[in-house]
C-alpha cells in the first residue's frame, strides 16, 4: 500500500479471516447504503446508469450492471494481493484490469470485511482537504 494511505488493509483482511465468518450481507444496494453513508462528505448519486458512492468528485464504488457485483477503488498495491488472497470474493474483469478497481462478489463477502473496503475506498478517494477536515476518518488500526 502507498506510503500517504494510512490503512494496513492487510492486517484488516488477515483479522476479518482469521475470525469467525460473519454473517453474508444480501446482494442488495441497500445493505451497501448503510455501510457507506456514514461516511464523511460521501454522495450517493449513479455512475453508468447504476447506483454508486462519491467522496467529492471521485468515485469509490458503484454496483455493476450483472447485480450481485460491486466495483471498488482500492490503492493499486492492493489489488494484486486481493484477489489472490480472496480469489473467491475479489476479481477484475476488462474494464477494471490495469486500473486501481477490482470487483467484489457481494454475496462472498461478510459485512465486517465490506465495511472495511469501502473504508479503505473512502479513504483513497479523499482529498488532502477532506481528509484533514475530517480526522475521525482514520481508523484505530492505522500505521500513518
Amino acid at each position: 500500500m502507498s506510503s500517504k494511505a494510512p490503512h494496513n488493509v492487510l492486517s484488516s483482511i488477515a483479522r476479518v479471516a482469521s475470525a469467525r465468518r460473519p454473517s453474508h450481507i444480501s446482494t442488495r444496494f441497500d445493505d451497501i447504503r448503510r455501510i457507506a453513508s456514514p461516511f464523511p462528505e460521501t454522495v450517493e448519486t449513479t455512475s453508468y446508469g447504476t447506483p454508486a458512492f462519491w467522496v467529492g468528485k471521485r468515485l469509490i464504488s458503484r454496483q455493476r450492471e450483472e447485480g450481485g457485483i460491486l466495483a471498488v477503488r482500492v490503492d493499486s498495491e492492493m489489488t494484486e494481493v486481493l484477489m489472490v488472497a480472496r480469489p473467491d470474493v475479489y476479481f477484475q474483469t476488462p474494464p477494471f484490469e490495469g486500473y486501481a478497481w477490482f470487483q467484489l462478489r457481494l454475496a462472498a463477502i461478510g459485512a465486517d470485511e465490506l465495511r472495511r473496503i469501502l473504508e479503505d475506498a473512502c479513504w483513497e478517494a479523499a482529498t488532502p482537504t477532506i481528509r484533514k477536515r475530517h480526522p475521525e476518518m482514520r481508523r484505530t488500526d492505522d500505521d500513518g
